[in-house]
Order: structure tokens, then C-alpha cells, then sequence
């Protein structure tokens, strides 16, 4: 099977070309019915206890303008890589699908996948009348049910074991949304491909061939590392056996798959062992998180594809200001979150205070997209040695997370038949 997914080709041999298209990707939008309340202390002492660094109560405002931009620009298409909604809620699922259908109905075409928020979710909860309460999630049928508009009810092909399926948004362009979540388990922030789904994969993968079908992947979940030993700090965010299921894919021919989850805009490369085949990771930030981050990508005629990334600058709240509103909020909250992890590690107050800083401006810097960025040394001055003991245990993360790996992470051009990018 190896030999036959070398490099996607018919069978006479010819290397498949990518149609000419335009489309937009999201991730992570995070929607929220705002009649499940969103004032509280409770809201907010969640949103601390979960590590939701998320403009939730922006989000409804935020994915109608992200909507109203990618539909001016009359796009072919546009990809939704999971995370739809805070924590599943089901009314918040509605409430998303009517907005959505609105715009499918405006002639917007929409892919989406499921996240690891997304389905059977037990952490559905309202907050109304100061009170914090769970409220009904969706099953996996009811998801696929509810986005029938938006992926399932057009899919060319559906795995029977997964949320997975494949669509053809433009003619002669295959999109392979693969469902990367454990909603069998209940919440779960890890991910995985089923055995059963890995072999539906590469079913689909030689009937593209056999049919000259140019092959994209969306999931939630990385598929590769974005930064220096990004399994071992945060596992959850790569797929498992991600290296074995990226050379897979390659070799089939798959030589894009967007992705989000972690928040952050990172582009990953990874050449397979033969040295001809590779696969890209185009992960995008969340829409609900500052500063709000959706990619335009094209394909022209000669298989360049164009990668850019844009913001929400603007809301109906915020007409002027939102910018500087959601990185206020976001940063804010995160340094608190910051403070909470260190303080739990026993560092002291003045320490925090010298140190939450450093730590939120790496994940800022990887999170924004730093080909611009250089790496910035801990400063140590005025730490107590309890401090520089926690702090250095976390080093290798932060200088990992402040290093800008290529290919660049906010604007990139792919040429498709090499993999050369500038």
C-alpha cells in the first residue's frame, strides 16, 4: 500500500492537481447561547477553574462578523476545524446551526468537524439567576443531525465508526473532516483516530486516486508538533501515533490538513522518509480568543497555495475598540490563570509578580503566530530561589514555545506538487 500511496496519482501515473479555489477556515469559535447567562460570579470562577482564556461572552457577535467578512469576500468555501460551542450545550448547538444555515442559505458553503467540546459534553452548564446548573448536551447523531447543512448531509462518503466524513466542495477537491475527538468517553481533551477509521481513510485515499480526486484533511486535534517537544508538555493537543498517521497521509497525497484546538497560529512541516512526500499542519487560533485569528488560502492554476491570516477587528458591541477590548480581557485572564499555576507550585506573591508576565508573553508569542518574534531570556532578578527552581523546571517549555520553528506562521505559499514554500 505504501508503493500505491507514493505520491497521489491516477493510475496512468499523472500527479493529481488541485483545482483552482478560494476558502476560509475557523477554529475554536466557541458559541455560546447568550440565554444561558453569562454574568455571574460562577460564570467567570468557571472559566478561571477551566482555563478558558475565551471571549465567550463576545463569541455569538464575533463568528456573525468572522461570517459576514468570509461571505463578502464570496469565498467557495469555508472550513470550521471543531469547537464549535463552549461545552456542547444543545441550545447553543441550535442556536449555531440556525445561524450557520442562514449563511449556507446565502450561497456560503460550510465544512465543519466536531471538537472535543463539541459532543457529549457533561460540562454543559447555564448560569442564570446566580445559579450554575448542567443543562442538556448532544449525542453524535444529534451533532451530525443539526449540521446536516454544513458537511454531513452532503458528504460523498461517511465513516460508520466515527463523525468522520469526506465532501466535495469544489468539483474535483475532496475534503477528508476527520473526527480526532473521544466523545465515547465523554469530555476528553486528547485525541485519536480509531483503528477502524484509519482504515476508512485509506480506502478513501486510493478511491480519490482511482477517481483523481485532489485530497485536504480538516481535524481538531494537531496533527503534528508545533513546537519542540510539544507531545511531552501538552499531549493532548497532537493526535496519538500522530508521526505513523502524518507519513500515512503524505503518502496518500493529503499534503494539507488544517487544524486548532491549542489555540494558536502555527504552521507545521513534516517530510516523510522518502524525502519526496510531505504533509503540512495549518493550525489556526481561536476565533474566541484574542486577537482572533481566521485564514484566507487560495489555489491557482500553476498549485500555489496562498495562506493569510486576517482578524476580527470589530463587533456590533465593539465598533471601535474590540482589539484592544479582547486583549485586555484574554491577557488579563491569563495572567491570572499564570498566577493560580505558580501559586499552587508555592511560589510567592512578589515572585508571581515578576514571573506570570514572563510566562503568558511565550504563549502569547506562539499563540500570535512569532516568525517576527525572538526569543527572550528568562529574567531571574529579584526571584527567590524557590522561584528560580519552579521557573527553570518550566524552561524548556518556554523557550520552546518562544522559538519560531519554519515555515513561517501567518502569511506562507505552498507550491503543492514540491512542498517548497516561501
Amino acid at each position: 500500500m505504501e508503493q500505491a500511496m507514493d505520491r497521489q496519482k491516477t493510475r496512468r501515473g499523472k500527479e493529481i492537481s488541485y483545482p483552482a479555489t478560494t476558502f476560509a477556515v475557523f477554529a475554536d469559535n466557541h458559541f455560546y447561547d447568550p440565554d444561558l447567562g453569562t454574568d455571574s460570579p460562577a460564570f467567570y470562577r468557571d472559566l478561571v477553574q477551566n482555563r478558558d482564556i475565551k471571549l465567550i461572552k463576545d463569541s455569538p457577535e464575533i463568528l456573525e462578523q468572522a461570517l459576514e467578512e468570509v461571505a463578502a469576500l464570496e469565498v467557495d468555501f469555508l472550513l470550521i476545524c471543531g469547537d464549535l460551542t463552549k461545552d456542547g450545550e444543545a441550545s447553543s448547538h441550535r442556536l449555531l446551526a440556525q445561524k450557520l444555515k442562514k449563511y449556507s442559505q446565502r450561497g456560503l458553503k460550510i465544512l465543519l468537524i466536531n471538537g472535543n467540546h463539541d459532543v457529549n459534553n457533561h460540562r454543559a452548564k447555564c448560569y442564570q439567576g446566580g445559579r450554575r446548573e448542567r443543562v442538556e448536551n448532544v449525542s453524535a447523531p444529534r451533532f451530525a443531525a443539526l449540521y446536516e447543512r454544513q458537511g454531513y448531509g452532503d458528504a460523498v462518503h461517511r465513516d460508520p465508526h466515527s463523525l468522520s466524513y469526506a465532501a466535495e466542495p469544489v468539483p474535483g477537491l475532496w475534503v477528508l473532516c476527520l473526527d480526532t475527538c473521544l466523545w465515547q468517553r465523554g469530555y476528553r481533551e486528547e485525541g485519536r483516530l480509531h483503528p477502524r477509521t484509519l482504515d476508512w481513510v485509506q480506502s478513501l485515499i486510493q478511491k480519490a486516486q482511482r477517481e483523481g480526486k485532489a485530497l485536504l484533511g480538516m481535524m481538531h486535534h494537531g496533527l503534528l508538533e508545533h513546537y519542540r517537544n510539544n507531545k511531552k508538555f501538552y499531549s493532548a493537543y497532537v493526535i496519538d501515533d500522530y508521526r505513523e498517521i502524518a507519513r500515512m497521509l503524505a503518502r496518500g497525497g493529503v499534503k494539507v490538513v488544517f487544524s486548532g484546538h491549542f489555540h494558536s497560529q502555527d504552521i507545521a512541516l513534516l517530510t516523510a522518509d522518502d524525502g519526496k512526500t510531505f504533509v503540512y499542519d495549518v493550525e489556526t487560533g481561536s476565533l474566541a480568543t484574542y486577537p482572533c485569528p481566521y485564514r484566507l488560502v487560495s489555489i491557482d492554476d500553476e498549485q500555489h497555495m496562498h495562506i493569510r491570516t486576517r482578524h476580527i477587528t470589530t463587533t456590533a458591541s465593539h465598533p471601535q475598540g474590540f482589539s484592544s477590548h479582547a486583549y485586555r480581557y484574554c491577557y488579563q485572564l491569563a495572567e491570572k490563570l499564570a498566577v493560580r499555576k505558580l501559586r499552587g507550585l508555592g511560589v510567592s506573591s512578589r515572585d508571581c509578580d515578576l514571573l506570570a508576565p514572563q510566562v503568558v508573553a511565550a504563549f502569547r508569542a506562539h499563540g500570535l503566530g512569532n516568525e517576527e518574534g525572538t526569543e527572550k531570556p528568562l529574567d531571574l532578578q529579584g526571584v527567590s530561589p524557590w522561584g528560580r527552581f519552579i521557573i527553570q523546571r518550566k524552561r524548556g517549555l518556554l523557550e520552546a514555545l518562544w522559538e519560531q520553528a519554519p515555515p513561517p506562521d501567518n502569511r506562507l505559499t505552498i507550491h503543492l506538487p514540491t512542498g517548497d514554500y516561501s
